[in-house]
């Protein structure tokens, strides 16, 4: 018996090893979790330019650039940007204003409608944050395009635009 000792702890470490080698090649010729032959099934395909603009977004509505307006007494633009999106259907223009502006320290964003003319100005709504920055919509009659889109920051209770800071406009549709 003492002279098989010896040849006993050899014996088990051969035994692990063979046993992980095994291991090792059923795994290897047997792969479990794996898609065959994935880069075969996958196709790329050009897209037409109808199919680029479905991709980028719907395509029923426009936009329009909000600019940043220089102010009285200042010689640079208010830091801030912003889009008019806009549909026409069925009579009335829905738009929505999305616009990327600093946290005003006092007041609100407001939302104002010029008529073309430049005489008329009337508040809609005022503009609210949310995860992509200030955003507002509403919906009016086709009839009074074209009309400016104003952004001003103001003071609750205020009936005419003091500080217009970003100032855009939506087009009469031929």
């Amino acid at each position: 018996m003492k002279q098989l000792i010896p040849y006993v702890f050899p014996l088990i470490a051969l035994a692990i090893v063979v046993v992980l080698i095994l291991r090792w090649y059923y795994l290897n010729t047997n792969p479990t979790g794996s898609i065959p032959n994935f880069g075969e099934q996958v196709q790329v395909k050009e897209l037409s330019p109808e199919e680029e603009t479905v991709m980028r977004g719907a395509k029923d509505y426009k936009s329009a650039p909000l600019n940043p307006t220089k102010q009285p007494n200042e010689t640079t633009n208010f830091p801030g940007s912003g889009e008019v999106r806009y549909t026409n259907k069925e009579g009335r223009v829905s738009f929505s204003v999305f616009a990327d502006l600093p946290t005003p320290e006092d007041g609100e964003y407001q939302v104002w409608l010029r008529d073309s003319s430049g005489t008329v100005v009337k508040p809609i709504f005022s503009l609210t944050m949310s995860k992509g920055g200030y955003m507002g919509s509403t919906s009016i009659a086709s009839e009074v395009l074209p009309v400016e889109i104003l952004v001003s920051l103001e003071k609750s209770g205020s009936d005419t635009p003091t500080v217009i800071i970003l100032q855009g406009s939506i087009p009469r549709e031929e």
